[in-house]
């Protein structure tokens, strides 16, 4: 019996043996398609409950180590998520069905999102994959050319330098025109930081800092560009110009991945200004200055006058046949840049919590010596869920931006202290170093020597701290309720030194300034979304309120006058000049309180209705006008859901939009707060008190106005929106708008009988209207080649509607004229030697400028005068293309502008008077050679003949060498990448390396170096960049 007892006993434990077995895991194999037999790459298979999981290689295989009981998720961006029981087969081949809600492009709207198909408004979106991070210091500047009616241009090459972004136009004459920026629904300051302007030593032409250089652009999950005031009245106010939604990233459920990408950049001087060589200098200071003495004793070409006896030039013969070696200061100050970008990040997350954090060091050497920007940033994006009902996000991102900064001078003064003005002016023909190894003098001592700029510390160090959590409860199936709060926070540090070593002209005793700024900007918000579905449609509404306080504080400290450098900025309390010294310090608080509220409503899937409102309090004006409402209508008619359409298999999509809108702008008091800018310091009063001399006084500097109220864009806006064959090969969409300007915040003087005469009020509108495309193309799609094109294009008139009665216009200035209109004399040409001198210049001599006599009257007045040109451009466009062949892929990106007014930009640069200049000529640029003289009689530009017929000009311009509709197309950047197969290298998911070239060249109609560049006596040089680079996915 004991026997069988124990037989029975070994064979149930042999049986649960291998029962338990066969329970456990084993290694299954699988594959990952489509519906149409194609691998999915990447596809995510995670055994449910847990962390393990695997990712499908090129050919879409996976391996998993899983039990019979358990439970894959597959999922793919695009497809629904499939869950599997492994069951007891080993190898395991999986189809994927396209999801097509999960297809259906989803668009970032205010407080929200929709799918496009329900977007009733003119929106544009633009995905990351779209966007060429390589080097990007801003995220502006990777949107140039992405988004119809995103004007974006470039006015200055400095690394982090503001571009100059309006949407659908820049229709407030005396307000800011820059849209809204909000990342992760905070809405974050618009203000850009402009760089120190030392009124002291007279550095000036400081150049704004861009508001997003403080941001990681490798963070983007998308953007999109709200343009038409239906879609941006529910941010009321502040959205007067547009808004730019910024998304990041998120964390996502799965396998945890890391991905690195790094670049490494060499950046080459492009064309820029070239000064006069040591032997061109001192023979033209010779020939010029004999030139003017020609003119100035009417000797020909400029008299009947033939002795030049009695000129004297400045450099001897001897001088001119012993001429030294030429000192090149431009090429000393110049310098092959260097980038480093590297940026790394991690994404995770379970059914519970998702977490995205990166960091990002970005590093460059720029082309000017003296000249860096160095970001340091960091993010955190938090996603946690509690049950089933409540979940919580916070974005939290921290960086720390150095700049390091150059004098670029005043716009118009081309003697005020400048590095690259001083490279252009000092005298080539002189050393850098006298003997001893000091810094040398030129012959005209107020032009420092280009080189001491080297010794200046000139420096912007900020950090910035953006805060966004968010709670969202759902109360019910149909009702979330949200509230979010938001900080952003920068303070900057200002250091700026010039040392007594350095020898400046205008500060000999050295000058030392120390400035700190704080921007704080405080929101909470908290508002219901609602959502029901019925039978034959459906309703979706939000209403809520925010809360709204930036405060702006500002110390600056200036001492002149050091006996030693040793010090630096550590003790500036050394300083001895206290006469020249100063201290301040500054603040301004603004509140707003606003109510906000939408509702969608579609019926039947085809017919969509939004109404959207926003209730703005500020304390910008009187008490009596504090608010503003500011409501917009859309509607949209999904045609191709109509029945009739049937038959159109080709047509996916056709959808007509129009709407209705509008929008507050409050920007032109002074530190947005007009209580505060009726009262200003001034230097004009000077005080005796108890033996102190009190420089400052406080006066009323305006007189309030009761009845200013807010400034009011109103946008209509008409649309349609198209999706053409099979696989959307063809999507796009067109777009008119007319935008308004109404109540127009101006400054009106009161007469002088008034103690005061500065009035802020409403007064005139203006508009802009426009057309606008936007056209995606799947060229090519198959197996191995695949070519994609994105082509923008955007057009803006920018006119008056109505102007101020009170100002009387000028007889050749119509009411309706571009805003940015220009008025000036039609010029001919130069008169040359043997030309007959018009009857309406009688005092004309060669080498003036030849004016045109509009109305033959005989004489060159006001009624000469003519409109020559508008500023704006009529238009802006953007071509991109991407290619892929095999693993290899390639994408090609042009942008610019057309239709607007252009002068030649090399005029700018002739300055022939300053090497005229008595016992102190100065250099100039090369294109000042190519003026009209007695031995130039073919030169382009005029000489040194006093053009009398100006003074009589009352416009003071004319359309000599002018541009009326020039244009310029940009190849910005060129990226060739190489995908490196990974096959068999379990920890890398993906390889890819890439090569990119950017600003490589452009086409123009405009004579100059860059048709972009800013348009002053003293521009940043623009560089050839060539980046190489690697992007790893682990």
């Amino acid at each position: 019996m004991q026997s069988i007892l124990s037989k029975i006993s070994l064979l149930v434990v042999l049986l649960l043996t291998v029962g338990q077995l066969s329970a456990q895991s084993t290694l299954r194999t699988g594959s990952i398609q489509d519906q149409e037999g194609t691998p999915l790459i990447g596809a995510s298979i995670l055994l449910e409950g847990t962390s393990t999981g695997a990712i499908t290689d090129l050919d879409g295989n996976f391996s998993i180590t899983a039990s019979p009981d358990d439970v894959l998720l597959i999922s793919y961006t695009g497809y629904a998520t499939q869950r599997i029981t492994v069951g007891s087969s080993t190898n395991l081949p999986i189809v994927l069905e396209t999801d097509s809600e999960m297809l259906e492009e989803i668009v970032v709207i205010g407080y929200g999102v929709q799918q496009k198909r329900d977007v009733t408004g003119a929106v544009s979106a633009i995905k990351s994959d779209d966007l060429d991070k390589t080097n990007a210091v801003t995220i502006d500047n990777m949107l140039q050319g992405k988004a119809a009616g995103l004007n974006i241009t470039a006015p200055t090459a400095q690394p982090g330098g503001a571009l100059s972004i309006n949407i659908r136009g820049a229709i407030s004459p005396n307000g800011d025109n820059s849209p809204l920026y909000v990342i992760d629904g905070l809405p974050i300051s618009n203000n850009s930081s402009t760089e120190f302007n030392s009124t002291t030593g007279n550095f000036r032409g400081g150049f704004a800092r861009s508001p997003l250089a403080n941001i990681n652009p490798n963070d983007i999950e998308s953007i999109d560009v709200l343009k038409d005031a239906s879609a941006t009245a529910i941010y009321g106010s502040a959205a007067a110009n547009g808004v730019i939604l910024i998304t990041t990233k998120k964390g996502s459920e799965g396998r945890t991945s890391i991905n690195y990408s790094g670049t490494y950049s060499l950046q080459t001087p492009k064309d820029f200004i070239q000064p006069l060589n040591a032997q061109q200098f001192r023979e033209n200071a010779n020939l010029f200055a004999e030139e003017q003495y020609r003119f100035n004793n009417g000797i020909a070409p400029y008299g009947t006058g033939t002795d030049i006896s009695g000129f004297t030039p400045f450099f001897t013969e001897e001088q001119l046949a012993n001429v030294p070696e030429s000192t090149d200061y431009l090429g000393l100050l110049l310098r092959n840049g260097t980038i480093s970008d590297h940026n790394i990040s991690v994404t995770a997350g379970t059914s519970k919590t998702k977490l995205f954090t990166s960091f990002n060091f970005y590093d460059q050497a720029a082309l000017l010596k003296g000249s860096n920007f160095s970001r340091l940033s960091g993010r955190i994006n938090l996603d946690q869920s509690f049950g089933e009902r409540v979940t919580f996000s916070l974005g939290a991102t921290y960086n720390v931006v150095k700049a390091d900064n150059v004098a670029t001078g005043q716009v118009g003064d081309i003697d005020s202290p400048s590095l690259l003005q001083s490279a252009l002016q000092f005298a080539p023909d002189v050393p850098a170093r006298t003997e001893t190894g000091g810094f040398s003098s030129g012959y005209y001592t107020r032009t420092p020597n280009p080189l001491s700029f080297l010794e200046i510390t000139n420096q912007n160090n900020s950090t910035r701290l953006l805060l966004t959590p968010k709670l969202k409860v759902e109360v019910t199936d149909w009702l979330d309720f949200n509230l979010t709060g938001g900080i952003d926070n920068t303070a900057t540090e200002r250091r700026f030194f010039v040392p007594v070593s350095a020898g400046f002209p205008t500060v000999p005793q050295g000058n030392g300034q120390l400035g700190n700024t704080k921007l704080n900007n405080y929101s909470t918000e908290g508002y219901l979304s609602f959502r029901k579905q019925f039978t034959d449609s459906r309703i979706s509404a939000i209403v809520g309120a925010g809360f709204y306080r930036n405060t702006f504080t500002d110390f600056f400290l200036n001492a002149v006058g050091f006996s030693t450098d040793a010090f630096g900025l550590d003790n500036v309390g050394i300083a001895f000049n206290r006469e020249q010294s100063s201290v301040g310090s500054n603040r301004t608080a603004r509140n707003k309180l606003s109510q906000f509220n939408r509702i969608n409503y579609t019926l039947k899937e085809k017919y969509i209705f939004q109404f959207t409102g926003r209730v703005d309090a500020t304390s910008n004006f009187p008490e009596e006008n504090a608010y503003g409402f500011f409501p917009g209508v859309s509607a949209g008619w999904l045609i191709n859901e109509e029945s009739f359409m049937d038959n159109l298999k080709w047509l996916n999509r056709l959808k007509l939009r129009a709407g209705y809108g509008t929008s507050g702008n409050e920007s032109i008091t002074a530190n947005n707060n007009y209580a505060s800018s009726l009262y200003s310091l001034t230097g004009a009063y000077r005080y005796l008190i108890g033996g102190q001399l009190f420089n400052t006084g406080f006066v009323q500097s305006q007189i309030g106005n009761p009845e200013l109220k807010w400034e009011t864009n109103v946008t209509i806006n008409l649309g349609l929106d198209f999706s053409l064959f099979k696989g959307q090969r063809i999507t796009g969409s067109l777009d008119y708008f007319r935008r308004t300007a109404n109540d127009l915040l101006d400054f009106r003087v009161l007469p002088s009988s008034n103690a005061i005469t500065l009035q802020a009020f409403n007064v005139g509108s203006t508009r802009s209207t426009g057309v606008e495309m936007t056209l995606r193309t799947q060229n090519v799609v198959s197996e191995k080649f695949n070519w994609s094109t994105l082509l923008t294009l955007g057009t803006a008139r920018s006119t008056w509607v109505t102007r101020n009665p009170a100002v009387e216009l000028e007889p050749y200035v119509k009411v309706d004229d571009p805003i940015r209109a220009q008025y000036g004399w039609r010029t001919n040409g130069l008169i040359r030697v043997g030309d007959e001198i018009p009857d309406h210049q009688p005092n004309a001599v060669p080498g003036n400028i030849r004016y045109v006599d509009l109305n033959d009257d005989g004489v060159l007045d006001i009624n000469d005068v003519d409109y020559i040109g508008n500023y704006d451009p009529k238009g802006t466009f953007g071509l991109s293309n991407n290619l892929s062949y095999g693993n290899f892929d390639v994408s090609i990106n042009i942008y610019g502008a057309y239709g607007q007014l252009t002068g030649d930009a090399f005029q700018s640069f002739v300055e022939p008077f300053t090497l005229t200049r008595a016992g102190a000529p100065t250099n100039v640029e090369v294109n000042t050679l190519n003026i009209f003289t007695s031995f130039n009689p073919e030169g382009i530009y005029p000489g040194f003949a006093v053009d009398v017929a100006a003074a009589n000009n009352p416009s003071g311009a004319n359309d000599y060498r002018f541009v009326e509709n020039s244009y310029f197309a940009r190849l910005k950047d060129i990226n060739i990448g190489y995908q490196i197969p990974t096959q068999g290298i379990k920890a890398i998911q993906s390889a890819r390396v890439f090569l990119n070239f950017n600003n490589l060249g452009f086409l123009t109609n405009i004579e100059g170096y860059d048709p972009e560049m800013e348009r002053n006596n003293n521009p940043y040089p623009t560089a050839l960049t060539t980046a190489f680079g690697v992007n790893l996915s682990f």
